[in-house]
């Protein structure tokens, strides 16, 4: 059979004089054969090669969400339905309470100021009532409901869901919003501004971690761009590490869907809409929290068997938290979404200083900020990404770099197999028959 064989060398096995060293050579040419395939594969799993194409259409461009967000506060009269309805243990009064439950907000608001034993006051006063900190928090706080039925009767607001498309476009056009920064008692109102961040119209903004504060005296300008990525078919079809973006329907050990954003669903649009925070960021920070603090915030989805972070866990979880700026955790971008980009530059307002826009007449400069929203350039830049080398290019080279080396095509290979078996049982019947 081997003077039949359809490889290099073959017929020199069948001689006895050159058998051993034709058998050594052929075993070296046929190892480094299969490491290079192994390397090649290795590589084709590990780094990929891809080719990206630009492409810049010009299109309409919808105008984005600016949303002035406001600091976590309890009205005043929210604080008195809550006091009037709980019980108080001896080693507390009433005044005590009312006095500190503004810190409650702590809980939900990283920004926000408290006191340890203020916090465990507290919360010895819902261990007596038995609440939890997530329905105390309820209690105390406004509705959306309620706060927009409350300023539709007292300002005479009329809300639309509409988005606005522009044709004007740059720092001299777009929207201009003053905002007063005064300081007001916090007990009295349902919002103080304090916070302002951009996004498209189908977007929500976590402002506790990822809004931009706002300074009295100050004005921002932000210039808001988008960039779409689009992957092809042949890229879909590779994994996510290859991909380096995930695809929305990929399942996270917390979240029935991984997402760069958040989805949700609108019925008038029939299409998926997103949101700014991550699945996965939030998902990485739940993990980070437990890990450190053994505990969960009350703004993360409760899970069997974690508790919730009380008083003396918060600064722990406020060090466990996620920056959305840093990549503190493995979340590469979703495939084919549109992502937002904004450009923020602050100025210093001068009470003193001519100001030539009448925007400015009768501001009090030194108690208001100032916000300039603008849509950057009306083109589009589309990233489109393809797989340069996929699953079928490299089977079509395995073979081309095996035969560099042992020279021998698939059938060769088939029959080696044969011959191998075969001499295999030829010893074991000879092996037997001693």
């Amino acid at each position: 059979m081997l003077n039949e064989a359809q490889f290099h060398g073959a017929k020199r096995l069948t001689d006895s004089h050159f058998r051993f060293y034709w058998t050594l050579s052929l075993a070296m040419l046929f190892i480094a054969a299969v490491t290079v395939v192994y390397e090649t594969i290795q590589r084709f799993f590990s780094d990929p090669t891809f080719i990206a194409k630009n492409e810049s259409i010009d299109t309409s461009i919808q105008f984005p969400t600016v949303l002035i967000c406001p600091e976590v506060s309890y009205p005043g009269h929210k604080i008195d339905k809550f006091i009037s309805k709980i019980n108080f243990p001896p080693s507390l009064n009433v005044s005590y309470i009312k006095g500190v439950l503004q810190q409650f907000s702590a809980f939900v608001s990283p920004d926000v100021v408290f006191n340890q034993e203020d916090l465990e006051k507290v919360q010895e006063l819902l261990d007596f009532n038995n609440l939890d900190i997530h329905h105390a928090g309820l209690l105390l706080t406004p509705s959306c409901e309620e706060t927009l039925l409350r300023e539709m009767r007292e300002n005479t607001i009329h809300v639309q869901n509409k988005g606005v498309y522009v044709d004007r476009l740059g720092f001299n056009n777009g929207l201009t919003i003053a905002v007063n920064q005064k300081e007001v008692d916090l007990a009295n109102i349902d919002l103080l501004y304090k916070w302002v961040a951009i996004a498209t119209g189908q977007h929500y903004v976590d402002i506790t971690v990822n809004g931009t504060p706002i300074s009295p005296g100050e004005e921002f300008w932000v210039g808001y761009s988008t960039l779409v990525m689009q992957v092809s078919d042949d890229a879909v079809s590779l994994s996510a590490d290859q991909r380096k973006c995930r695809m929305a329907h990929e399942p996270l050990q917390y979240f029935p869907l991984y997402h760069k954003y958040y989805f949700i669903l609108s019925s008038k649009l029939k299409r998926y809409k997103t949101a700014l925070k991550s699945y996965c960021l939030l998902e990485c920070e739940m993990r980070r929290t437990m890990k450190q603090c053994q505990c969960l915030k009350v703004v993360h989805p409760n899970i069997r068997g974690v508790p919730l972070c009380r008083a003396n866990r918060l600064d722990c979880a406020k060090r466990a938290s996620v920056s959305f700026a840093m990549n503190e955790c493995n979340c590469p971008p979703t495939c084919n979404v549109e992502k937002d980009d904004s450009l923020l530059s602050t100025y210093q307002l001068m009470a003193n200083s001519h100001t030539y826009d009448r925007f400015y007449e009768d501001l009090d400069l030194e108690q208001v900020s100032t916000v300039r929203v603008f849509v950057e350039k009306r083109n589009k830049k589309i990233l489109q990404r393809r797989s340069y080398f996929n699953c079928f290019n490299l089977f079509s080279q395995l073979g081309g770099v095996f035969n560099v080396f042992f020279g021998c095509s698939i059938l060769t290979m088939l029959e080696l197999l044969l011959l191998a078996s075969r001499a295999m049982r030829f010893c074991i019947n000879k092996y037997r028959n001693i």
